[in-house]
């Protein structure tokens, strides 16, 4: 299990006629969890975050709606000769949440990818 956090606030001081004001595109508090599972040629995992709304988005900026993420994944490893082989299956942002980032040029025309699932295989050799 791993968890991890974040939390940032910044401001600009003397910003000009505008006086102090709150530093444009930091992200809003985030928080995460993931779980990995492993059993012999299995292994898989389940994670999530949650970021805040950002009210605080800067001068000339819009404010960005907080989001919650749910991502998952499964592999199944195998030798073959000398190669390793894994075959997988992820699911990302499986409740499908608009997720539009405050870090973002591009937030308010161009989102983050919605669900998306991808099976796919590795060869290692």
């Amino acid at each position: 299990m791993t968890a991890s956090g974040d939390w940032l606030r910044g401001t600009l001081t003397g910003a000009g006629e505008r006086g102090d004001s709150d530093v444009p595109r930091l992200p809003p508090r985030r928080l995460g969890l993931r779980l990995d599972w492993s059993r012999l040629a299995w292994a898989g995992y389940l994670s999530v975050w949650d970021a805040a709304d950002q009210n605080r988005p800067g001068w000339n900026q819009n404010p960005t709606a907080g989001y919650t993420r749910w991502d998952a994944g499964l592999d199944y490893r195998l030798d073959w000769k000398a190669t390793e082989v894994t075959l997988f299956l992820k699911g990302r942002n499986l409740s499908d949440e608009e997720i539009r980032l405050s870090t973002s040029f591009l937030r308010e025309v161009a989102p983050e990818a919605g669900r998306s699932l991808e099976l796919g295989f590795r060869v290692e050799f």
